[in-house]
């Protein structure tokens, strides 16, 4: 591996020492499972020592085989091991460890081999380097065309956005681009990555079919003019005036309590004779001027 990381060894002679097929079959499971424990740790490989023709795994060539896997497939909901993490563009960017550096050349030298040509990734990096990404397709086999994407964010929508996250709220993405991840919207629009949920195409699907089912009859609980920003405005909205009235009610509560404590205690020290209209008015207005206080605070700070 380490001669093939520092090409010192070509494919050829890397496929006389490990099993290639072993080998691709090896990475395709940890690239599917986007294992982020891997390859940097968790590496290990076999062989048997007896050759036995009849035996189609003692023929001497190196295996690889898997343990340690479980830091994969959204593992405490991190997202570098989720089903939408780029684990392949991880792996073919990481320079430091050998594992990484054999798998992008013998790969290199594969599409080599089938006449599959590749762009020059000095044009790739110039073209990264100025935020695009980058996507290519191919026809037949044969490398077509080379997308460069720009990805530009609504200044409007970003602020709504970062003030439902202020309150509370937890984002969806529903989407069939792969450079749409958790990750990329994040940095995007300056939100905290562990808000947001990229669904799987599959799942995506089905959320697509049940926001679309029309019914015949159905609650408007809010109406906007079909922009995002005024939306997202107003759920934020919704739940300032829900934070407020829970404060209210606590507020309220507090006075009751404590009314029903202080008249409890002038009851039994003086009577009820000491109590009289004014007091109870004061009483009264103090409670409602501080519940006033407590809501302004509230929508101020919110």
């Amino acid at each position: 591996i380490q001669g093939v990381a520092n090409g010192s060894i070509t494919y050829e002679q890397f496929a006389q020492k490990v099993d290639v097929q072993s080998f691709m079959d090896y990475f395709s499971a940890e690239i599917y499972w986007s294992n982020s424990d891997w390859p940097q740790n968790n590496v290990a490989a076999w062989r048997s020592n007896a050759i036995d023709e009849t035996n189609p795994y003692s023929d001497g060539k190196w295996r690889m085989f898997l343990f340690d896997t479980e830091s994969g497939q959204g593992l405490y909901g991190s997202q570098n091991n989720s089903a939408n993490a780029n684990c392949f563009q991880r792996i073919a960017q990481n320079r430091d460890d050998d594992l990484s550096a054999a798998f992008t050349k013998l790969l290199t030298e594969l599409f080599k081999k089938h006449n599959i040509r590749l762009p020059d990734e000095s044009i790739e990096t110039r073209y990264r380097k100025r935020g695009n990404e980058i996507v290519y397709i191919s026809v037949g086999g044969e490398l077509a065309v080379m997308f460069i994407l720009t990805y530009k964010v609504d200044k409007a929508i970003a602020q709504s956005l970062r003030d439902l996250e202020d309150s509370g709220v937890n984002f969806v993405v529903r989407t069939i681009d792969p450079n749409v991840t958790q990750k990329h919207i994040a940095e995007k629009f300056n939100l905290y990555p562990r808000c947001i949920k990229v669904l799987p195409t599959g799942i995506g699907q089905i959320c697509h079919d049940e926001l679309t089912a029309k019914e015949k009859t159905s609650r408007a609980y809010l109406v906007t003019n079909g922009k995002l920003s005024s939306f997202a405005n107003a759920v934020a909205g919704c739940i300032r005036i829900k934070s407020t009235v829970t404060i209210a009610k606590i507020v309220q509560y507090l006075a009751i309590i404590v009314g029903f404590i202080l008249v409890t205690v002038i009851a039994f020290i003086s009577g009820f004779a000491k109590l009289g209209s004014v007091e109870l008015l004061l009483w009264t207005g103090f409670w409602c001027a501080a519940m006033i206080i407590v809501s302004i605070a509230a929508r101020r700070l919110s």
